[in-house]
Order: C-alpha cells, then sequence, then structure tokens
C-alpha cells in the first residue's frame, strides 16, 4: 500500500488524511445508494418536507393548527428543498432520496474535516453502528436532525484539544451552527455539549464555546426573518410536545423513553483499558467533553430516546475517535496499518448498514398509500376546503407525501403539538381510550366534505354509525358523512355500539 502515498524517494504523493477522507467518501456515498436500491423509503418526516417542497404552500394552510404557531420549523430545509423542486424539477421522491444520501453523507463526512486522522473516524462510525444499528436507521431518514448531530460532532472535536486549532475552524463551527438553526431550529440543543465542555475544560474554554455557539444561534436566528419569534416558537413547541401527554405512550415514538443499548457502555471501559495497557494516563480520556456529553445522552435517554441517539451516541463516535488514534500515537502504529484499517472497516460499515437487517430496508416496501388522481380512490380523500380527521400520524405522512398539491387540511400533522386545543383533547381521548366512542367530537363536527380515516383491525365497519364506510385496502377505513342530517336513531347506535367494543377493536401504526 505503499506506492499510493510515496513515489520513488518515499516523499508524500497523497496525505494518509487525504485518502481516508476519498475512502469515507466512498462510504457515505455508496451506502445510501444501496439502500435505495433496495427500494428503501423513510416512513416519517422526509416525506412531509418533501411534500412541503412540492405544494408551495405555509403549513396553516396544509394542517388544522393552532393560532400561536406562525413560523415554518425548518425554513432552510423547505427552502433549499423548494428550489430543488422548482429548478431542476425533482418529484417529491426524488427530493426523498436526496435527503437521506445528502444528510448521511453529511453525518459521516463533515466532522471528519475537523480531525487529522479521519481513518479513525471510520472506524469508530463501525464501532458504535454495531453497538446500535437503531443509530444507523435513524442517520437514513432523510431529516434535518441529522444536520444538528453533526455540528455536534463538529462542537466536540473542537473543543477536545484547541492547541492547534486555527481560526478557520472557529468560524466554521459557527457557520455550522448557523446553519443547523436555520435548517432545524432546535437551537436549545446546544446546551447540552456546552455543559459538558464546561466540565471537562472549564470556565474560559466554556465562555469561548459559548461565544461561538451564541453567533451561530443569532445568525441562525436571523436567516429565518423572524429571530425572536423562531426562538420563542421553538421553545414553545418542546413544552407542548411533552407537556400536552399524560402518558408516555402518548408522545411521538421517538420522545418517548429508551434503554440504551448497553453493548457501547462497555466499549467505553475497553477502550480505557487498552489506552492504560499503553502505558497512557487515561485520566485525560476519562475528563473528556465528549465522554461526559455521552454520559448526559445517556442520563436524559431515560427521559426522551433523542437525547441518546442524537447527542449522546454521536458524542460517543468523537470518544472513540479520539481514543484510537491516542492509542495509536502512543504504539507508532505504522501508517500502512491505519490505512489498511482505513480500507476495512469503510467496507465493512458499507456493508453493515447497508445490510437489510430484520428487513429494516425492505419491510414496508408493500405499503399503499392514498391517492387522489386514482380513479380506484375518487371519493376517499376530502373534497376541496375539507378536512382530514384521523388518529394516525403515519397516515398524514404518505397522505400528504402522495398528495402534496390535494386542497384540503389534516387536523393531525407531524406534532400533536400544533393541533388546537379542542382536536388536541380529543386526540388525546382517543390515545388513552382506544375506543370507537371517542372520535365522537370529530364526527360532530365533519360534513360531508370532510373524511375520518382510521385502521380498524377487525371484521366488520368501524362502530361509528354516523358515517357511511369504505376499506380501500388491508385495514383502512374511510368514512364520510352522508348529506343528510344524522337521525337520532344513529346516535343512539353508536352509544350501545360503543358501550360494548373491545378495547383493542383498532389497529395501530
Amino acid at each position: 500500500m505503499k506506492f499510493l502515498f510515496a513515489d520513488s524517494k518515499s516523499k508524500p504523493i497523497v496525505s494518509p488524511k487525504t485518502v481516508a477522507l476519498i475512502l469515507l467518501a466512498a462510504m457515505a456515498l455508496l451506502t445510501p445508494l444501496r439502500i435505495m436500491g433496495l427500494g428503501f423509503l423513510p416512513p416519517d418526516d422526509a416525506l412531509r418536507h418533501a411534500a412541503k417542497a412540492i405544494s408551495g404552500k405555509p403549513w396553516s394552510e396544509i394542517l388544522v393548527m393552532r393560532p400561536e404557531i406562525t413560523l415554518d420549523s425548518h425554513p432552510g430545509w423547505h427552502l433549499c428543498l423548494s428550489l430543488l423542486a422548482n429548478h431542476i424539477h425533482l418529484n417529491a421522491e426524488s427530493l426523498v432520496v436526496f435527503s437521506f444520501v445528502f444528510f448521511f453523507i453529511l453525518f459521516t463526512l463533515v466532522p471528519a474535516l475537523f480531525l487529522p486522522n479521519p481513518e479513525f473516524w471510520i472506524a469508530s462510525l463501525l464501532a458504535v453502528f454495531f453497538c446500535s444499528p437503531m443509530l444507523a436507521f435513524r442517520l437514513m431518514l432523510g431529516r434535518p436532525f441529522i444536520f444538528t448531530c453533526a455540528v455536534i460532532c463538529c462542537l466536540m472535536i473542537l473543543f477536545e484539544d484547541q492547541r492547534q486549532r486555527r481560526p478557520t475552524a472557529y468560524v466554521a463551527a459557527t457557520l455550522l451552527i448557523a446553519l443547523s438553526v436555520w435548517i432545524h431550529s432546535l437551537w436549545y440543543v446546544y446546551l447540552l455539549p456546552l455543559t459538558a465542555i464546561g466540565f471537562a475544560r472549564g470556565l474560559r474554554v466554556l465562555a469561548r464555546a459559548t461565544a461561538l455557539a451564541c453567533a451561530g444561534i443569532i445568525i441562525g436566528a436571523v436567516l429565518t426573518g423572524h429571530p425572536i419569534r423562531m426562538l420563542l416558537q421553538s421553545l414553545m413547541h418542546a413544552s407542548q410536545a411533552f407537556g400536552s401527554a399524560t402518558m408516555t405512550r402518548q408522545l411521538v415514538y421517538e420522545f418517548q423513553p429508551t434503554l440504551p443499548e448497553w453493548p457501547a457502555l462497555f466499549l467505553a471501559p475497553v477502550m480505557l483499558l487498552a489506552a492504560n495497557a499503553c502505558g497512557m494516563n487515561i485520566r485525560t480520556l476519562m475528563i473528556s467533553p465528549s465522554l461526559i456529553l455521552f454520559g448526559i445522552g445517556f442520563a436524559l435517554a431515560f427521559f426522551s430516546s433523542r437525547f441518546w441517539y442524537d447527542v449522546g451516541l454521536p458524542a460517543f463516535i468523537v470518544w472513540i475517535t479520539l481514543a484510537m488514534a491516542s492509542v495509536a500515537d502512543r504504539v507508532s502504529m505504522p501508517l500502512r496499518w491505519r490505512m489498511a484499517m482505513a480500507v476495512v472497516t469503510a467496507a465493512t460499515a458499507c456493508q453493515a448498514v447497508a445490510s437489510d437487517l430484520d428487513s429494516r430496508w425492505t419491510r414496508d416496501l408493500q405499503r399503499k398509500f392514498l391517492d387522489a388522481s386514482s380513479p380506484a380512490h375518487a371519493g376517499l380523500l376530502p373534497d376541496d376546503g375539507g378536512i382530514l380527521y384521523s388518529d394516525d400520524m403515519r397516515l398524514f405522512y404518505e397522505t400528504f407525501f402522495k398528495n402534496p398539491n390535494g386542497k384540503w387540511r389534516y387536523v393531525l400533522g407531524f406534532e400533536p403539538a400544533w393541533m388546537t386545543e379542542d382536536n388536541l383533547a380529543t386526540f388525546r381521548a382517543i390515545q388513552a381510550s382506544e375506543s370507537f366512542s371517542s372520535f365522537q367530537p370529530w364526527v360532530e363536527k365533519m360534513t360531508p366534505k370532510d373524511r375520518l380515516i382510521i385502521r380498524h383491525a377487525l371484521q366488520g365497519t368501524p362502530g361509528i354509525p354516523q358515517l357511511k364506510w369504505t376499506n380501500p385496502f388491508d385495514n383502512l377505513w374511510v368514512g364520510k358523512k352522508p348529506d343528510t342530517n344524522t337521525i337520532p336513531e344513529q346516535r343512539d347506535s353508536l352509544a350501545n355500539h360503543a358501550a360494548q367494543e373491545p378495547t383493542a377493536a383498532r389497529a395501530h401504526p
């Protein structure tokens, strides 16, 4: 392998860092392309981001939403997708493919630019992907939170060892934070890495990191065009998202608590033992901003899984990278061994992530969508100006993705916190009781141009007799209110049916 890096006089032709970055870029590109070849389509937010860009409409024309929400929570990302849709003429599916390829490349490649030895970044990615297959899956969701995860990694690398940092690195980190706030709006998440930096490096370094983060947040907020409102709305969104639920199962799945993967916890002492065996002072590795942030993510995982997957594990990848590099320097690991390791780990990481483990990439290939342009689905979706009522968030993602120009609104979109107070109360009641009678407030508000769509697993129509039901496919049922007024006998029938119905009568996504 020596001839790749040196000529006959053993002078470097291509730097080892450049070779490692090329390998990393190849892995970052080939992995999502292989997954795309399996037919994978992300299940949630990537669909609605693409549809939002295609529709060109504000959320107020897409959702029945509370009046306090006045700003788009992802203005930068929707602008980027809109430019691709309008000038390159990408359709919704192409935008989704672009999203999950782009964000995976960004996460795997950009932090490595801040490292002197990117080959260890490849190895640490592989190690953590083995410990947490869920992290690999989340990095393929094509969602803007991945941008924030990548920036957190860059920030932790930057403040691990600043002795050889150039001003350009701080400028780059500031701009990355600004872009993440503009794209994702989750500005308050940077309080966690700042906390870890303060504990590990002291007040002077904390002040420097805080100034950098604040500058980036301010720039990103200004880019949205409404800086103060954006900062306040982001806080309000988080408060409503967690505060409106009385039970954790009522939260969206990624907001619910999780049990961290234990293999990741065993990997840390293994690295410390290896460092100690090499004669290193492991105190340096233990008092590390990245390891402290990993611990914070672990502790907060019991509150919400996002702290584990979006903060803790990305910080852990940084720590493993730096620990590996320290051990390699201590034992004077030959350059050819490092490059051989980079080749092997890049190829293995590509195979590990692209592997269809437990059908994770092909499980939903047969899912079906309601399509207003299909004659078979005529009349199943709301009429112009109507409302689609449903307690199924996945139905919103799929239906909006397939019908971005639909002239109706959704009562439930991507986040219950955006619902109006009365609709949110009905939604929480449906989640708590799991019975058809809980839909009654929505049924009473419906007009003939509206639709109620639910998943119902048992034989027979759902127990809401005021509506005329159609079963287009699988367990999906579409209810439409007749043009005539509901007669009193139907209401009595509903009450009797609700009193007798089993609580497990409904299928849940």
